[in-house]
């Protein structure tokens, strides 16, 4: 059960962490003042501090948190590939 909790918790930092990156790109394409844009940034470091280790983003990770059948490194890169995507169509939509 504790297992559950401590992967439960994984997913939504992960999630938080999503939703910051991209309110950043926002916030930077609509020209906001800059310490408004970098704390999405910094709040999104102050939660990777919170992850156990093990489940950080990158290629380092070696502990899947959403696909059980692929390896860590190619879940990263899966998400990282969807946050950029989602930033920039964020990015594309909030200069109109």
């Amino acid at each position: 059960m504790e297992k559950y909790r401590e992967l439960y918790k994984v997913r939504v930092i992960k999630i938080i962490q999503l939703f910051l990156v991209i309110s950043n790109v926002f916030l930077f394409t609509r020209h906001f003042d800059t310490l408004l844009v970098i704390l999405p940034l910094l709040i999104c470091l102050i939660l990777e501090s919170i992850i156990p280790e093990g489940y950080g983003w990158g290629l380092a990770a070696k502990k899947n948190v959403y696909f059980k059948s692929i390896s860590p490194a190619k879940e990263n890169i899966i998400f990282m590939i969807l946050v950029i995507i989602l930033s920039a169509l964020v990015g594309f939509f909030a200069l109109y």
